[in-house]
């Protein structure tokens, strides 16, 4: 895993949180949107949050384990499995560098 990578959401989302639970919820204006709310756990948001900023995965890795107090490769699983199931729906993509 690159820890320099920077990630941006891949598409136009409505995102909510409510009681620790984030819900994402793509904007594709088909009837099949509903089948295709995301759930997510606060660590999730704390992911979901800091790589939509434009932190890069090592910073996000980082924020994880002071917020939970983890070590870090256990933060970096985390990230590393979140990362790969948010590519899997393709809800994220790799930013692309500024020139």
């Amino acid at each position: 895993m690159n820890v320099d990578m920077r990630y941006e959401p891949d598409g136009e989302y409505v995102v909510r949180t409510i009681e620790g639970e984030t819900l994402i919820v793509p904007i594709r204006h088909h009837r099949d949107d509903l089948d295709s709310i995301f759930r997510v756990n606060e660590v999730g948001t704390l992911i979901w949050k800091s790589l939509a900023s434009g932190k890069s995965v090592g910073e996000t890795i980082a924020a994880l384990q002071e917020q939970y107090e983890v070590e870090k490769t256990v933060a970096a699983s985390d990230v590393a499995d979140f990362l790969q199931l948010l590519q899997d729906r393709k809800l994220i993509r790799i930013r692309e560098p500024h020139a």
